[in-house]
């Protein structure tokens, strides 16, 4: 059997508004590979008029961070690719945090049971890791596939009757999904073109744990649909779920959106992933406003490779960024770390410190280092410098500070006349 996927392109379709997504799990700190998949579906929704919403995914309490969802939105916020609808904001299609939905996926489960699509099983642990060494034994890898659940402890080898009664009586079962046998997947995705999978390697995941969780794949699914998304622009690492999330679509007799799955960013030497740009507009162009990123973008045009991330080159953008920044705002900026410091900042122009050494670096936090002088007094002296200091010094020194504190007219061209 042969299946496809009727997407061939990026063109959204004219019927549907765009709806894209970032859904993230509160399980940390937003690193780099997340902020550039969130970057890449703000563009897509804004380039094509449609809306871009924030997900929390949060089925996995074990791995569950508290703080981290704040600290999510905190930085979309900063990055100014705020979330048109999320938690608390425009819950058009809400909950927006998958913990709150869980009411939602258990029909969706009956569902694909009642379909023959999925069913129950029961195997324990310990039968699961004995299949597992008795596989290793014979010098064979265990999978939960088409060759193995006929012979396993599930609800496709024992009676509806006998399955019912288990679940009665609270024993613990997953829900599985049937993959087909034998069947060739040609699906596409935007930025791949045609990826063909084969079912008959693929295993049976779970989709309903014993926890009365869904998994990933059924939570992601359902809200996928509900929340009426239309194309799914998400990491390299999630091109192996892409057949079994299509059979989902097909088992439910659901339109499934479209796929684009961006390379991972690199480390800098070497192939390990950093964390997981791979786009050009096709010009050598390096800076661009939001507007202008907005303008260009084109998902067509995302390499299909990884691409490596430079810090280096990274510190350079921000230093171009921070040089065309207004020195208010940098000054804004720079503020707290002074108040931290215990200075009084009303005492100094900020602005004018902030002129004369943004054009040598590269974040706000390093114009202390580069201005500390203005704000304290030296407690050390250079040790090359007392070759020069003669008996009359600190006398001069004191006439120089007098003549500096009696100029009005503090330019640098003014304080060297006078100097001189």
């Amino acid at each position: 059997t042969v299946m496809k996927n009727q997407n061939k392109n990026d063109l959204p379709s004219m019927s549907k508004p765009v709806r894209v997504r970032f859904a993230p799990s509160p399980t940390g700190p937003l690193h780099i590979g997340g902020v550039r998949t969130a970057l890449f579906n703000y563009l897509f929704a804004k380039k094509n008029g449609g809306t871009f919403y924030l997900r929390i995914e949060d089925t996995d309490q074990n791995r569950f961070v508290p703080g981290a969802e704040e600290y999510i939105m905190e930085a979309l916020e900063w990055l100014g690719i705020a979330p048109e609808e999320t938690v608390g904001k425009n819950e058009k299609f809400g909950p927006y945090r998958q913990s709150e939905r869980k009411h939602l996926y258990r029909q969706y489960a009956d569902q694909l049971i009642e379909s023959g699509n999925a069913y129950y099983a029961f195997d324990t642990a310990e039968s699961l890791d004995a299949h597992r060494k008795q596989h290793e034994a014979e010098g064979k890898t265990f999978i939960y596939n088409h060759h193995n659940r006929e012979k396993l402890d599930t609800s496709l080898v024992i009676s509806k009757e006998e399955t019912e009664k288990r679940i009665a009586n609270n024993e613990d079962y997953v829900i599985r999904f049937k993959t087909p046998v034998n069947e060739t997947l040609h699906l596409q995705d935007i930025i791949r073109g045609e990826v063909q999978f084969q079912t008959g390697l693929l295993d049976d995941k779970v989709l309903f744990k014993s926890d009365g969780m869904p998994t990933y794949h059924l939570a992601n699914i359902v809200d996928d649909h509900l929340m009426e998304t239309t194309h799914v622009i998400r990491g390299e690492e999630w091109l192996p779920s892409m057949p079994l999330h299509v059979m989902l679509y097909r088992a439910f007799g659901w339109d499934a959106p479209e796929f684009a799955h961006l390379p991972l960013i690199l480390k800098p030497i070497g192939n390990g992933k950093l964390s997981k740009q791979g786009w050009n507009d096709g010009t050598e162009k390096e800076l661009f406003s939001l507007d202008e990123l907005t303008a260009a973008f084109d998902l067509k045009r995302v390499h299909k490779s990884g691409a490596k991330f430079d810090p280096e080159k990274n510190k350079w953008f921000n230093h171009q960024y921070l040089i065309k920044q207004k020195d208010e705002l940098l000054a804004k900026a720079f503020a707290p770390i002074l108040i931290e410091k215990g200075i009084d900042i009303s005492k100094f122009d900020l602005n004018r410190i902030v002129s004369l050494v943004k054009d040598r670096a590269h974040f706000v936090t390093e114009f202390w280092e580069m201005s500390d002088f203005f704000f304290v007094a030296p407690t050390i002296y250079d040790e090359k410098a007392r070759k020069n200091w003669k008996e009359e010094t600190p006398t001069l020194m004191q006439e120089l500070i007098s003549v500096i504190e009696e100029i009005t007219d503090f330019t640098s061209m003014n304080i060297e006349t006078i100097v001189k």
